[in-house]
């Protein structure tokens, strides 16, 4: 298979799995950040912007030695550190948003009135779209090409890094609520993306929302 068509495969996969997604919670996507958008849009403009971020990112993250998808351990004994650290950092982002979400519950809800409204399987399918759409753009797109733009820059590889995880954190914090605390689980997300992959990083961020989402769906 062709390099380009291992980038193109996967990148088309997730945003047509965001569509399939997207059709099965569409009350709460209209309800919230597509008011008076209608059904066909909704899907189509999220199918696009997952399909354009995962295959520009994908470009970006080869060009600078990022992983793309997965990055599995070498065994050494750097890498079963960095393996500790990912599962530390993503223990803490679900602790952590857990807590925050449930601890300003009734603030959310009058910025977000449908996380009161949420089932079971649509609180798993929100996360789910959340850990999707998100990870493409704010880690595989953002980070990616600042790393590349810091490189450019003649900025060394750390500084670079550096430069990557703080640009996709910002972004990140200044759509959620919670202000420093998503900030700090945008970094951390950045790391365990740059360690592991986006699939880590997503299956991170999935846990993060989907556990104290369940928790509110089955609270009165």
């Amino acid at each position: 298979m062709s390099t380009s068509l291992r980038i193109a495969i996967p990148a088309l996969g997730i945003a047509g799995l965001v569509a399939i997604v997207d059709t099965a919670i569409l009350p709460v996507l209209l309800a919230s950040a597509y008011r008076g958008a209608t059904p066909a849009y909704v899907c189509a403009f999220d199918f696009g912007i997952v399909a354009i971020a995962g295959l520009a990112g994908a470009f970006f993250a080869a060009r600078v030695g990022l992983p793309r998808w997965w990055r599995p351990g070498d065994g050494s004994t750097g890498s079963r550190r960095e393996t500790a650290a990912v599962l530390i950092l993503g223990l803490l982002v679900v602790l952590g948003n857990t807590l925050v979400l449930l601890a300003s519950r009734d603030q959310l809800a009058r910025v977000a009135p449908w996380l009161l409204q949420l089932t079971p399987t649509s609180a798993v399918l929100v996360a789910a779209r959340a850990a999707l759409t998100e990870n493409v753009v704010f880690r595989l797109l953002l980070f990616s090409l600042a790393v590349w733009v810091a490189r450019r820059a003649r900025l060394g590889t750390r500084a670079g890094s550096f430069a990557g995880a703080a640009v996709s954190a910002l972004a990140f914090a200044l759509i959620h609520p919670g202000g420093g605390v998503a900030l700090l689980a945008g970094l951390a997300l950045a790391y365990v993306f740059a360690r592991r992959g986006l699939l880590a990083a997503m299956g991170v961020q999935f846990l993060g929302d989907a556990v104290p989402f369940l928790i509110l769906a089955a609270r009165p």
